[in-house]
């Protein structure tokens, strides 16, 4: 090979080498408008986590709050149980009073047999009695009837109150599996 072909293919190389350097000038800014363009991306997506954070602070602010009324509800509930224990407590009263008062009579019946004025007075009696019984009869009704109202409105707030959790919940796990695919990526 001559002096002029050894140059005309260094020449041809070299050409080939300016041609590559282009390429790879070519390929740099590319890259360095994609680095941008991430730098973006990136800076979007801190922004979106900022957020993220600022909103699962305040779901767990909410939560403390519900928690927070569920002890107070629970505390109105062991009210309420204690007040009903108390009544059921003064209703066995007034039956034990009522049959000690149904065996006096008994036993007065037994004593004054004969005696009709004395009968007299023990029949008033037994209508007092009665009358109490169904004063007393009347009243328990009527708590019943409005204890039973209490434990729907009990149970429709609890309901309520436990699908204001789930919702929360639910969001939760939501925003949780977006911050996983977030470190995943």
């Amino acid at each position: 090979m001559t002096e002029n072909e050894k140059l005309d293919r260094i020449l041809l190389e070299l050409l080939g080498m300016k041609s590559d350097i282009q390429e790879l000038k070519d390929d740099m800014i590319t890259v360095k408008a994609d680095i941008t363009d991430m730098k973006a991306e990136i800076a979007d997506m801190k922004a979106d986590i900022t957020g993220m954070k600022a909103e699962i602070a305040d779901m767990k602010s909410d939560i403390t709050g519900i928690k927070t009324e569920m002890a107070d509800m629970k505390s109105d509930i062991t009210g309420i149980k204690a007040e009903m224990a108390d009544m059921k407590a003064d209703i066995t009263g007034i039956k034990t009073e009522i049959a000690d008062m149904k065996a006096d009579i008994k036993g007065s019946q037994t004593e004054i047999t004969g005696i009709k004025a004395h009968l007299q007075n023990i029949d008033a009696r037994l209508d007092r009695i009665e009358h109490t019984v169904g004063l007393n009869y009347a009243l328990t009704e009527e708590f019943y009837v409005v204890q039973k109202e209490s434990n729907v409105e009990f149970r429709t707030e609890i309901r309520t109150i436990h699908g204001t959790l789930d919702m929360h919940g639910r969001q939760i796990s939501r925003n949780t599996t977006l911050l996983k695919d977030f470190k995943i990526s």
